[in-house]
């Protein structure tokens, strides 16, 4: 929806006319003199995209002083919720929860009944990010922490990123990329270690004992077509265990790297997207934003390479902290109209009262100074997602390119090589693998 802006008084009985008695209105009354207005309006413009149901009208209060008094405005900016014309709620401010709130208020006095409520397929898509959320307490592990400190070079990373006695967070994400880089190996399909050459699929198989405790669900087996022996390739899911092995595809990277990342002290998400790949982010207390991590290519803050670069055109990108899940599509896609119409796994009420009901259990489990800063940092993205431009990084190389890590038949059967990278299939002869 977008904003209606409302320049007289008889413009604004014609908005009544036309919202009818059952639609929300979310009134903000502003002037042109005015800061904090001038602050708030690009969240405003934001939350009519988000909640599309709704009628959202600016009113400039020099112009339109009937409705002005009619409302009893007498300070800049106050928001109000209309439902057929009687005000439902009401702010002063410019106060992003405030009005966050004041329009989820304002939702549930006419939603209709079950709007909000999932069905049996919504459940279940749903169901598999719980799992995700829970998941990011084995970051948190002090035994899992001291043993990725043992390993990584923390004092030397710590000096590289050190500048004017403070630790640099967006610097130490970057050297800790680079070392881990060279730390880990992608595996297309495992090695023989008798002949030295890499085996072909052959099926999937069971774990063992000892890597069913691991969080091994899956075992890729593969044959020597020299020695005809057997080779076995488990998923491991234990970041721990992965420290030992080094060794695995998108899966095993990112999950490694974000036990790194919360070893040296960094606030790190783990980032899933519809289209099978997984990456890390990282707060910037120095940028006061998330840092965009892809480990296996070696790529930071560059959020755009998967739109731009490989090609993938999302639907769905969430973002898991230990305290909080965050939908973080619009940092990833630069068309979000785009990426709107492919969003049909759930409903977008659904969603978001999902999304809200996750935050509201895991903001219960910390303390009241990191609600206050989770707060914080939840505001200044969503100003974020504002502008796609803010996610372009201009003379990136990186944002262009199409996808580095893997057999270039698996890169190409997934649709990831890019425009550049596309011509040189017919040129290069590697083994696929399967991710």
């Amino acid at each position: 929806m977008v904003v209606k802006h409302i320049n007289s008084d008889n413009e604004f009985e014609q908005s009544m006319a036309e919202a009818g008695e059952s639609k929300l209105i979310i009134c903000d009354f502003f002037a042109e003199w005015c800061g904090p207005c001038r602050t708030i309006a690009p969240i405003f413009e934001r939350f009519s995209s988000d909640f599309a149901q709704a009628m959202f009208l600016k009113i400039d209060v020099d112009r339109c002083q009937g409705v002005a008094q009619q409302y009893s405005i007498r300070a800049m900016p106050t928001f109000l919720s209309l439902l057929n014309r009687v005000e439902i709620g009401r702010i002063q401010g410019a106060d992003p929860n405030g009005l966050l709130k004041l329009i989820n208020d304002g939702l549930s006095k006419i939603t209709k009944t079950g709007e909000h409520v999932a069905n049996a397929a919504e459940r279940e898509w749903l169901g598999q990010f719980v799992h995700s959320s829970e998941r990011m307490a084995i970051y948190e592990d002090e035994l899992n922490q001291t043993l990725a400190l043992s390993i990584i070079p923390v004092d030397e990373l710590r000096q590289k990123a050190t500048f004017e006695n403070e630790v640099n967070h967006y610097l130490l994400a970057k050297e800790l990329l680079n070392w881990f880089h060279s730390f880990f190996k992608w595996v297309n399909s495992p090695k023989c270690e008798k002949c030295g050459i890499e085996g072909k699929r052959a099926g999937v198989g069971f774990p063992t004992e000892d890597e069913a405790q691991d969080e091994v669900t899956t075992v890729e087996l593969y044959n020597c077509e020299n020695c005809k022996e057997e080779l076995r390739f488990p998923r491991y899911n234990n970041p721990a265990k992965l420290l030992e092995t080094r060794k695995g595809r998108c899966g095993e990277y990112a999950n490694c790297f974000a036990l790194c990342c919360r070893a040296l002290g960094l606030q790190t998400r783990s980032v899933i997207d519809n289209l099978d790949h997984v990456w890390v982010e990282v707060w910037s207390d120095q940028l006061k934003r998330w840092l965009h991590c892809d480990p296996c290519e070696n790529v930071i803050d560059t959020p755009l390479i998967y739109d731009k670069g490989w090609g993938k055109k999302h639907a769905y990108v969430f973002a898991f902290a230990i305290d909080h899940m965050q939908d973080v599509t619009w940092r990833y896609h630069y068309d979000h109209k785009e990426a709107i119409q492919r969003r049909t796994k759930v409903r977008e009420p659904v969603l978001r009262n999902f999304i809200r009901k996750m935050n509201a259990r895991l903001a219960s489990l910390v303390t009241d100074e990191r609600r206050v800063l989770l707060r914080n940092q939840i505001l200044t993205e969503l100003l974020e997602f504002l502008s796609p431009d803010a996610q372009l990084r201009d003379g990136s190389e990186a944002q262009n390119q199409g996808r580095r890590s893997g057999a270039l038949h698996w890169r190409h059967a997934r649709g990831e090589l890019g425009a550049g990278d596309d011509k040189k299939e017919n040129k290069i002869n590697e083994k696929p693998s399967t991710s």
